[in-house]
């Protein structure tokens, strides 16, 4: 099997060479905090050098290592110089980790048809103080799609990657003075 590329939490880690997670990695500074849930990710064909699906695996696979081990995630972002303390870095894992987790069971990144329609319809109908909308038509028919993150979760799936995490408990975080 043709190892892709990876993508280090850090964003540091040159091509090829071992990242913090032992995997090999491509600097795309910090595109292992891509956006998992609730966000789109947006790019002309060929915008990310490697296929869309591969940078999606890189990404979720990064949130699933995070899951896996919050308190490597809080020293990778204090290492590289996080104005935070570690105690404040490591509930914030916590808390995104719970948003994540456990993910549905078509896999983490996966867009609910329902839910994509319901946040078209409000996007559409609720006004902002000015009186505008978000959206002012109805999103073209390919917005919507999971393609690209079903072929990065059964390429994870087929790596032993959980894409689920139904297992996954947050941690108990204390939050230091000054957040330290």
């Amino acid at each position: 099997m043709m190892e892709r590329p990876r993508v280090s939490p850090s964003g540091r880690t040159p091509e090829g060479a071992p990242g913090p997670l032992g995997r090999r990695s491509t600097d795309l500074r910090s595109a292992a905090s891509a956006f998992p849930t609730g966000v789109a990710l947006v790019t002309a064909p060929g915008g990310l050098g490697l296929h869309v699906d591969t940078f999606i695996a890189a990404s979720l696979e990064g949130w699933a290592y995070c899951r896996d081990n919050p308190e490597s995630c809080r020293d990778i972002v204090v290492k590289a110089g996080s104005k935070l303390g570690a105690s404040h870095q490591l509930w914030q894992v916590n808390e995104i980790n719970k948003l994540i987790w456990p993910s549905p069971a078509a896999g983490v990144g996966t867009i609910d048809q329902a839910a994509w329609d319901r946040t078209v319809q409000v996007a559409l109908q609720a006004k902002n103080a000015d009186g505008a909308t978000v959206l002012t038509k109805q999103p073209d028919p390919e917005a919507f799609t999971n393609e690209y993150v079903s072929k990065a979760l059964e390429t994870l799936k087929g790596e032993g990657v959980d894409v689920v995490g139904s297992g996954f408990t947050p941690e108990t975080v204390t939050l230091n003075a000054g957040g330290a």
